[in-house]
């Protein structure tokens, strides 16, 4: 049996009509599969000058920072390596869109269907790595993986969640192309796979499988050659991804602990997404890496129904600590560390 799948998505920039990749990763060998990719970024960042003290990394790395007129040539041979990773199995790819008009039975407008584009692209891209591991589910019945880590999703409660959520242990990770290699590798695929598809938009769709699994059995590790599927996801399956019922998914209950919150009262309100980049959130993540947990953003609302003990809350220089400090004291039988990040710095960086 598998060790696990990690399931992860993407959307091609531009076009006229909107589809979603998701790639769905099964490793049956941890050991060698982090091996090679760590090996494989190290590599890659090293030899770009991508300085960084976490080498996990998902697509938009490589895009941001690199130059324009490198971008092709290096990410492709980024994910050469990453598809050619001996400890996959398995590689399962979806390709989601809507071709006909849709009614969300949720909102009570039936009399309205909205067009299928706008909802293949506002609703079905907000849930799709959940559609990506139903359909791996699915593809087959040999030693199937039993458990997911899945990037994190949002959305209304569908068919296709209900069957995961029966089926799999799950894990929804905040960041979680940023934290575990295995959800990079899903990231990194399905944005190359979007981006490769979408220069093919003069076929059909439905030719897109039959090119996706020509891009990856290319470059698949021959050793192993693991199995490649690819199909489509459309109105075929719409009793499985369109949601009837006005519940949404609940995310912050399958997070994995233990749990670093970030209290931050600058760069988010500020400078939003500056956080995110800095060398001290590439160290949180390393610290979740290595305790199989996640870091997400403080909000005093979902703290009650998400905190456990081995949790830390970290607030950044110049914030408040008093808010983190409060919410420590009113959970009193939970174990929950509050520290400042340049202590978090320290010892990590030690």
């Amino acid at each position: 049996m598998a060790d696990y799948v990690a399931v992860d998505t993407a959307t091609p920039p531009g076009g006229d009509q909107f589809f979603t990749v998701g790639a769905v990763i099964e490793i049956d060998d941890l050991e060698a599969f982090r091996e090679s990719y760590f090996d494989t970024i190290s590599n890659f960042v090293d030899s770009n000058g991508l300085e960084t003290p976490f080498k996990v990394i998902k697509s938009r790395t490589a895009v941001e920072r690199l130059p324009s007129y490198q971008i092709r040539d290096r990410v492709d041979k980024l994910v050469d390596g990453l598809v050619a990773n001996p400890g996959i199995s398995r590689m399962n790819v979806a390709i989601g869109w809507y071709g006909t008009d849709v009614e969300l039975e949720f909102k009570g407008d039936s009399e309205n269907p909205i067009n299928g584009n706008t909802f293949a692209s506002n609703y079905l891209s907000q849930y799709f790595n959940i559609v990506a591991l139903w359909r791996y589910h699915q593809s087959h019945d040999f030693e199937r993986a039993e458990t997911a880590l899945i990037d994190n999703v949002q959305g209304h409660v569908t068919k296709a969640w209900k069957y995961c959520g029966k089926t799999f242990d799950m894990s929804l990770v905040p960041n979680g192309d940023l934290i575990y290699p295995s959800i990079s590798t899903a990231d990194i695929i399905a944005y190359n796979l979007a981006t490769f598809l979408s220069g093919h938009e003069e076929d059909k769709f439905t030719n897109f499988p039959n090119l996706a699994e020509d891009f990856l059995i290319k470059r698949r590790d021959s050793s192993v050659s693991p199995y490649v599927k690819a199909e489509v996801v459309n109105e075929r399956y719409t009793d499985h991804i369109v949601p009837t019922l006005p519940y949404t998914i609940q995310d912050q209950l399958h997070y994995p602990h233990p749990v670093l919150f970030v209290y931050d009262e600058i760069l988010t309100e500020e400078h939003k997404g500056a956080l995110d980049k800095t060398d001290f959130h590439a160290l949180a993540r390393k610290w979740a890496y290595k305790k199989e947990g996640c870091v997400v953003n403080l909000k005093p609302d979902r703290l009650p129904s998400i905190a456990q003990s081995k949790d830390k809350i970290v607030y950044t220089r110049g914030s408040d600590e008093s808010l983190p400090d409060l919410l420590q004291g009113l959970h009193p039988t939970k174990h929950i560390e509050v520290i400042d990040s340049r202590e978090m710095i320290r010892r990590l960086s030690s």
